[in-house]
């Protein structure tokens, strides 16, 4: 996915129950776990069945995002 904030949005929208606001859960400093210099962002969601989903994306930094931890 390209990006948990925006489909959390799309989803949030739709009626979706968001059980886990987006938030920063790794900054790659380097290419050992994933690309450079990107951000991992994880939110959680309500299926229709119940069940709790998690949304995972890697995106690069935002400076203009204070939430995210910069390498």
């Amino acid at each position: 996915m390209d990006s948990v904030r925006e489909r959390i949005e799309q989803l949030r929208a739709d009626g979706v129950a968001i059980e886990a606001e987006p938030h920063v859960i790794f900054t790659h400093a380097d290419d050992s776990l994933g690309p450079a210099g990107t951000v991992e962002w994880q939110g959680f969601i309500r299926d229709s069945e119940g069940n709790i989903v998690g949304l995972v994306s890697r995106e690069p930094p935002d400076p203009a995002n204070v939430e995210e931890p910069l390498p």
